[in-house]
């Protein structure tokens, strides 16, 4: 496994899980330092592309690296994760609009779900998408409390 600590406002730790130079899942929760703490048990190509990535986004800079993200199925979900790719960092969405985009207008529970769902936290930023009263809505990486924090960190770009 290997880590790297990220100096920036962002108390969090992450796990990047990797098979056959595949990230499958990402585990994340609040972390106790004020840094972002990132572990990768994969082989260093995929760490150093992880890496890179985050290094951009502690930076407050729109990741342009393309992550070798295995999605686990297809279907209305997967259009839901490629849609999230694209929200731009500090920017949000609500789960109404992205129904509507991903062509299933009366889906937003749906794409609550594929939300929740998301193997891939932060990566495909699911954090970025509110309730459409602009309520912060749930977050199943952390909790709300992790899901403000990103966007907080987001809005001081």
């Amino acid at each position: 496994m290997t880590g790297r600590e990220f100096d920036c406002d962002l108390p969090l730790d992450i796990t990047v899980n990797v098979e056959d130079g595949k990230i499958t899942s990402v585990d994340m929760k609040r972390g106790k330092k004020k840094a972002l703490v990132c572990r990768v048990n994969s082989d260093a190509a995929v760490a150093k592309q992880v890496f890179d990535w985050l290094d951009s986004y502690t930076r407050r800079v729109q990741p342009k690296i393309a992550l070798p993200l295995k999605f686990p199925e297809q279907g209305f979900s997967r259009n839901v994760l490629e849609h999230l790719r694209k929200i731009p960092f500090g920017k949000t969405q609500s789960y109404k609009e992205i129904a509507e985009r991903t062509g299933v207008p009366k889906g937003a529970r749906a794409v609550g779900g594929a939300c929740g769902a998301n193997p891939f936290p932060l990566f495909i930023p699911c954090h970025r998408v509110l309730r459409t009263d602009g309520a912060i809505g749930g977050f199943s990486a952390g909790g709300p409390e992790v899901k403000k924090m990103l966007l907080s960190f987001e809005e001081k770009k």
